[in-house]
Parts: structure tokens; sequence; C-alpha cells
């Protein structure tokens, strides 16, 4: 009688323990790792570059209004270096 294989940790297999709830996010992390350990690394590059290169070149405009506090302290550090 052939024994199915379960999943017991990241990297290993065995047929006396069966999967549970619990396990679900080793078995995801166990295909991730392996997705990205066989990516070719200029592909990782690329998505770092993006990452880094598309906030930079289309920034967020978000209005930052001043509150008086700010104001405040603003005008004190200038005229304490004035």
């Amino acid at each position: 009688m052939r024994k199915s294989l379960h999943f017991v940790s990241q990297y290993t297999f065995s047929a006396e323990k069966p999967v549970s709830k619990g396990d679900l996010p080793g078995i995801l992390s166990l295909f991730a790792g392996f997705f990205v350990e066989h990516l070719d690394k200029r592909w990782i590059f690329l998505v770092v570059a993006l990452a880094v290169l598309v906030p930079l070149l289309l920034p967020l405009k978000i209005p930052m209004p001043e509150s008086k506090p700010t104001r405040d302290f603003y005008r004190h550090i200038e005229e304490c270096f004035n």
C-alpha cells in the first residue's frame, strides 16, 4: 500500500503527518520560495528598479496643511538662526 506524502516543514515531506490548517502558510511559502528561487535575477532587479524609480518620477502630491504649532516651531527655529 502506497502512502501519500504530507507537508511537515518548509522543505520536507512525511507520510506520517497529515496537512492541517496551520501548515498552509508553510506550504504557500514553500511554493513562493521555489518560484523566487528559480526566477531570473534580472526580473528581480527590474522590479526593484521600478519600485524605486516610479515614486521618484511620479511623486504623489498630497496636500499637507500646516498647523499653528508647526508654524510656531518653524518661526522659533528661524529666529534662533537669524
